[in-house]
């Protein structure tokens, strides 16, 4: 089991082989078995919490949208988590906030959320598409001396092992990894003891949920 970017080849020459198959997150409308959550949905619901507080600057830290050069293999959850994003944050959205960072790492995040606080309208809250991501902004904020959350807010999304041991906590959304593994796993398993593969579309979308810890706050 694992995820594949839209038009993988890897994807297209596995389904060609008959070979017995479980999506991950993505592509969602494969001939498959899937197994993911609501991407859309779970960045909406932390977009919007960050606009019941009162942040009407806002900084987006992106995945890449496709992994080649051309655009052509897209990554659906990072475009679902954008959309998600622009519709919880409705008329506060802006795309000049939006910073891409690769690889999902913090020093890319750090680097991205530098140069949005040294900006002349720097945001008073950071949306991160990862843990990894928000830890990024975290550091950046202490390297410019600004107290989370007294002075910026930020929300991860996964909620790894990482988030309950930043400093503040982060607040993020969680989402059921192991269950979503165990599931994969126990379909894949049943598709390769079938012997036909590719014939049953199961389909679940696994729920999610926005955790608030301490890396968020009215903004200043």
């Amino acid at each position: 089991p694992r995820a594949a970017e839209l038009g993988a080849p890897r994807l297209e020459a596995a389904l060609a082989r008959r070979l017995p198959i479980v999506t991950v997150d993505q592509p969602r409308d494969a001939p498959t078995p899937f197994v993911g959550i609501d991407d859309r949905a779970a960045a909406s619901m932390a977009a919007r919490y960050l606009r019941e507080l009162g942040h009407r600057r806002v900084g987006v830290l992106s995945f890449v949208t496709a992994i080649d050069r051309e655009g052509k293999l897209v990554l659906e959850i990072v475009n679902e988590r954008l959309s998600g994003y622009r519709e919880g944050l409705g008329d506060v959205w802006d795309e000049d906030t939006v910073r891409t960072c690769r690889p999902n790492a913090t020093k890319p995040a750090r680097e991205a959320s530098l140069e949005l606080l040294r900006g002349p309208a720097p945001p008073t809250a950071i949306l991160a598409m990862s843990d990894v991501l928000a830890l990024g902004a975290l550091q950046a904020a202490s390297e410019l001396g600004l107290a989370v959350p007294e002075n910026l807010s930020v929300v991860g999304f996964d909620d790894s092992p990482a988030a309950a041991f930043a400093t503040p906590m982060l607040t993020t959304i969680a989402q059921p990894h192991e269950e979503k593994g165990r599931l994969a796993a126990q379909w894949l398993l049943e598709e390769i003891a079938d012997r036909r593969p590719q014939r049953r579309r199961r389909r679940t979308i696994l729920p999610t949920e926005l955790v608030v810890r301490g890396s968020t706050g009215p903004p200043p």
